[in-house]
């Protein structure tokens, strides 16, 4: 379902700024800002980007985990402030706030505006955000007939 994105969006407690410089190869690259922590930290692929979300919203506990994280190794994740940088260097493929509503069943609901385009969709898992931005980011012609 496709729809205009509202002119003003304030970012709220809950929301992330996707700055996506690269995507060479399906290989996403840019700068994740957070507006409720001031901070912006660079990535290089999908798995830091998801993970260091995944880090600040357990900082700030909002929104609050349904289910107790499982890992292979006892402890915490570390610094999520760790690798903090000043801001996006180069150019800008596309930009997305992302609002993270939910984290239930082990993954995500919410929903996600591009900026450029103006539009929103709403997603029920991870997957489908990597889908959705998978589908902003890849050129037209390997996209197919639908557009985000």
């Amino acid at each position: 379902m496709e729809r205009a994105a509202p002119r003003f969006t304030p970012c709220s407690r809950n929301s992330y700024i996707v700055s996506v410089t690269s995507y060479e190869d399906q290989t996403l690259e840019g700068v994740l800002y957070s507006p409720v922590l001031d901070c912006s930290f660079v990535f290089r692929n999908l798995i830091q980007m998801l993970l260091r979300m995944e880090d600040l919203m357990d900082r700030v506990n909002l929104p609050q985990r349904g289910m107790e994280r499982r890992t292979f190794q006892e402890g915490p994740p570390g610094d999520p402030l760790k690798g903090l940088c000043p801001g996006v260097k180069g150019p800008v493929l596309a930009t997305f706030k992302v609002s993270i509503f939910f984290r239930q069943n082990a993954s995500w609901q919410g929903n996600m505006i591009w900026s450029e385009k103006k539009v929103e969709a709403n997603f029920r898992s991870v997957l489908e955000l990597v889908g959705l931005m998978d589908s902003a980011l890849r050129p037209r012609s390997e996209s197919g007939p639908t557009e985000f």
